[in-house]
């Protein structure tokens, strides 16, 4: 970890914001984007096709503001081409990429600015801890604290796949030349492609610096009231999964010994990580996870879910297929006496 003064100097930053939808809550991002107090900042709000009144309220926060910005529309595309359409609108060497309903604390790109004007052409984000938070109708409360100290100067693929839960787009400050260099983010991504993007980054041997701070400088916003329906609910699991899994199998072509590059500690967290989204899979399309869990029987000798304990010790005796029978049986039954299990 490096840990860098707090010295004044400036650096041109472009805080790109993909909206869809956004009128709930674009105001209070807004309000965490023109409090920066690093005094470079480009701003660029790229509407993705809203039908609300998004467009109007961000340009309305924004009159008067003594940054420079711009608000850019397109047909409804996704994420992925607003922030490519974004990073490709400005000139500035170091891009912030920030959903419309997260937050930035004030003196995020200030600090992060001092290790980008000093970093290494080889480095292609700074990153700092971040939080997510629950917002509920009359209050926001932290439900996670995520650290970065434990990320190499240098992540790989592995790496990357292994601490996901402890990243997030906005925890970062990206050189402009290092997205361009792997074009960007793939617009026929349309879940979790900002993990596609920092394999992308790990690929080409990317460095990464990480600042220190007291406190998280980026804040992840969770609504309780935003709700998947039981298709959008299938649609991400598989999906998500099955992503992570052809990365998985990609990077390690099935061999065990190539998670030799990764200490004990993350090689848990990459086997927690696998046996998460097996877990999802069985509960969506039991054919796709038996195809998955042979691979992963051939490659681990036998694959065993990390967690819970009692599946895990169940799957010992029965395997992991039949563990989650059992388990499935009994989250029905705790579900119709009322009583949460995992």
């Amino acid at each position: 970890m490096v840990s860098y003064p707090s010295v004044g100097a400036s650096l041109q930053i472009a805080i790109v914001i993909p909206c869809y939808n956004a009128s709930a809550y674009i105001d209070t991002t807004l309000q965490t984007v023109t409090s920066q107090t690093h005094d470079e900042v480009e701003i660029l709000i790229v509407d993705d096709g809203s039908s609300d009144d998004t467009v109007s309220k961000a340009r309305e926060h924004l009159k008067g503001c003594r940054h420079r910005w711009t608000i850019l529309t397109q047909p409804n595309k996704g994420v992925s081409a607003a922030r490519n359409l974004g990073w490709q609108s400005t000139t500035a060497d170091w891009i912030q990429f920030l959903d419309a309903d997260d937050f930035l604390a004030p003196t995020k790109l200030q600090l992060q600015s001092i290790a980008c004007r000093t970093a290494d052409p080889s480095v292609a984000y700074v990153m700092s801890r971040w939080e997510e938070v629950v917002v509920e109708p009359d209050a926001a409360r932290r439900v996670r604290l995520a650290e970065c100290s434990a990320f190499s100067s240098q992540p790989g693929e592995l790496e990357i796949l292994a601490k996901g839960p402890l990243i997030h787009l906005g925890q970062s400050v990206f050189r402009r030349r290092w997205i361009a260099d792997v074009a960007g983010f793939d617009e026929n991504i349309k879940v979790d492609e900002d993990q596609d993007f920092l394999l992308k980054l790990a690929r080409k041997g990317a460095k990464v610096l990480t600042v220190e701070s007291a406190d998280p400088l980026f804040a992840w916003r969770q609504q309780r009231h935003r709700r998947l329906g039981l298709r959008g609910a299938r649609y991400n699991a598989i999906h998500l999964t099955e992503q992570y899994m052809e990365n998985f199998f990609r990077i390690t072509e099935g061999h065990r010994h190539s998670l030799d590059v990764l200490s004990a500690d993350d090689q848990e967290m990459l086997k927690q990580r696998l046996s998460s989204y097996m877990r999802l899979l069985y509960r969506y399309d039991v054919m796709a996870f038996r195809t998955r869990l042979a691979q992963l029987d051939q490659m681990f000798g036998r694959f065993l879910p990390v967690s819970p304990s009692y599946l895990k010790a169940l799957s010992r005796f029965v395997g992991f297929e039949r563990a989650e029978d059992v388990a499935s049986i009994y989250r029905r039954g705790k579900a119709v006496a009322g009583v949460g299990v995992e």
